[in-house]
């Protein structure tokens, strides 16, 4: 359940979001849409933690969600129960190759070497991407 109360966004005194409140239940799907400026990216900066923590600003209001407010967790810990999907698939890359991409995940949740290691080589091979290991992600399709 995600719950949004009274919320408010700024970049360096601009106003981004305004008295923003939302409850969405389990299961219950979205569709945040308006024109460029209006807040979309700034609305879902906020709820995957990527702002104010990447994204300076400030913000005033409350975005719990499953009873947890999530203004007082680390964005890693946010990662954990809540991830976007950009609109430019290339503005979400971290790596610029294939093996760092698939381990990115895992670095990010602290697992040590060994387990990101065994669980990239797993992965890698699960979806059959052994062949284009080693290929740099802007030379995929």
């Amino acid at each position: 359940m995600l719950n949004i109360t009274n919320l408010y966004a700024d970049y360096g005194g601009k106003p981004a979001l305004e008295d923003i409140n939302l409850t969405l239940d389990s299961g219950e799907l979205l569709v945040v849409l308006g024109p460029s400026g209006c807040g979309k990216t700034t609305l879902t900066r906020l709820m995957n933690g990527l702002a104010p923590s990447y994204f300076k600003g400030s913000i005033s209001g409350s975005i719990c969600i499953d009873d947890r407010d999530i203004t007082g967790m680390t964005a890693w810990e946010i990662g954990t129960i809540v991830g976007s999907v950009f609109q430019n698939p290339k503005s979400q890359f971290f790596s610029s190759e294939l093996v760092g991409e698939v381990a990115f995940g895992c670095e990010n949740h602290g697992f040590s070497r060994e387990a990101i290691q065994e669980r990239t080589d797993k992965s890698i091979e699960t979806f059959s991407l052994s062949l284009i290991r080693k290929r740099p992600l802007d030379v995929l399709s």
